[in-house]
Order: structure tokens, then C-alpha cells, then sequence
């Protein structure tokens, strides 16, 4: 494992450490440090912990059931205690660019229903001015 897989799988683990409690709806975000995250997350399923979680993306929703935790639609939740996700970019002003990996909409949905939100990233997203990864736009079919 790299030196920025290990940074990424610390981050989720101090997230899970200090916010995450018995009891708790999830919202699982989107990428590589998301997915560090549920793994880890998986861990403390298997050993008890009761979650009702839900995710951004199918490629979350995969690893999470992977490692077994179950998902509940979106429209069941409700509102969330806390959504945990990763930036695309961060400046140090804490400004973010998010989106990047095609699923922009479903991460705000669920952040917005969430009580609180947590971005956790490994420092190779942490930039001096933003912008040198595109900025996501993202057309939904219906609209």
C-alpha cells in the first residue's frame, strides 16, 4: 500500500473515531478516499455497529455492500446525521472543487440532507488556488 493509500485509510479511520456513533444514518461519498472509508467503515459493521447508510455513487454502493454494510435508498433515509465524502481539490481557505468523478448531483443531494458533512482527503488534493482540476458540470436527463 502507498504512503497516500495509508494517509487515506488514517483519515477515515480518525472519522469513524470521532464522529461515528451506534445508531447513525450515513451518507457515503464518492472516489478512492470514500471507498478507503467504507472499507474501514466495514470493519466496525462487521464487529456491531449499526449504521443505516446510504451512497453517492454505484461504485460506493459496491464496495459497501462488499464489505457489508447495507444500503438504503435515498428516498428512505431521510435526513442524514453526517455524510462523509472527498474533494476533487482544496484550497487551504478550505474551498473545494467536488463532482469531478461524474456523480456532482447525487453528492449534493446528500449533503444537503445531511445534518453535517465531513471531506476527508490525503494531502495530494490540497492545492494552492483551485482550478487545476476541471470544474464539473453535470447534465441530468429529466431536466
Amino acid at each position: 500500500m502507498t504512503a497516500q493509500d495509508e494517509a487515506k485509510k488514517a483519515a477515515g479511520r480518525k472519522v469513524i473515531e470521532e464522529f461515528v456513533r451506534d445508531g447513525m444514518k450515513l451518507g457515503l461519498g464518492s472516489g478512492t478516499t470514500s471507498h478507503f472509508f467504507v472499507r474501514e467503515l466495514g470493519r466496525h459493521v462487521a464487529d456491531g455497529l449499526k449504521l443505516t447508510c446510504t451512497t453517492t455513487s454505484r461504485s460506493t454502493n459496491d464496495v459497501a455492500r462488499e464489505v457489508g454494510i447495507a444500503i438504503t435508498d435515498p428516498n428512505e433515509i431521510g435526513e442524514m446525521d453526517l455524510t462523509i465524502d472527498g474533494p476533487d481539490e482544496i484550497d487551504h481557505d478550505f474551498n473545494m472543487i467536488k463532482g469531478g468523478g461524474a456523480c456532482l448531483l447525487w453528492e449534493k443531494i446528500i449533503a444537503h440532507a445531511s445534518k453535517r458533512m465531513i471531506t476527508i482527503c490525503d494531502e495530494s488534493k490540497i492545492v494552492d488556488r483551485l482550478g487545476a482540476f476541471p470544474l464539473p458540470v453535470e447534465v441530468v436527463q429529466f431536466a
